[in-house]
């Protein structure tokens, strides 16, 4: 299980960054295990990208990921949460985390993601980044059907 893990992971933040990663797992002095996640550079050496509040955040996402993935013929959630997944990502990062997310929903996962507007990619043309139908709710402060749990405010 743990090398499907590491495979899926290592395709996904391939896909949003371009650079190889390394998962490895190790038991701490406690006995748990303590994962490590590292950026590669291009001869396979780790790099301290990781340490990076972004590349920290796209490593988690990737992680996450990879998890379901490799449970998907298990009885498994199905679903993942991540909070501000575009907050200080370049656009081509965001664009690719896009196409990734996309592609995990196909093979029947449901990442769900939560994002200010500001935070979208910028797009050229007027298309949309996200379709109507992946638009579950949109949150806003006019009014009670924008908060989340429709209650007044205080």
């Amino acid at each position: 299980m743990f090398s499907s893990i590491r495979v899926f992971f290592s395709e996904i933040v391939e896909e949003m960054i371009d650079r190889k990663a390394l998962l490895s797992v190790s038991p701490n002095q406690a006995g748990h295990l303590e994962f490590k996640a590292e950026i590669l550079d291009e001869s396979g050496n780790a790099t301290s990208a990781d340490l990076g509040y972004t590349y920290r955040k796209l490593l988690c996402i990737a992680f996450d990921l990879a998890v379901l993935r490799a449970h998907l013929d298990d009885k498994f959630p199905r679903f993942v949460y991540h909070d501000g997944v575009f907050e200080s990502l370049d656009d081509r990062k965001k664009e690719n985390l896009i196409a990734v997310i996309r592609r995990y929903t196909e093979l029947g996962l449901q990442p769900i993601i939560t994002l200010i507007d500001s935070d979208l990619p910028g797009r050229t043309d007027d298309e949309p980044v996200f379709a109507a139908e992946e638009i579950v709710v949109t949150l806003h402060d006019e009014g009670e059907r924008g908060r989340l749990f429709k209650f007044k405010a205080w």
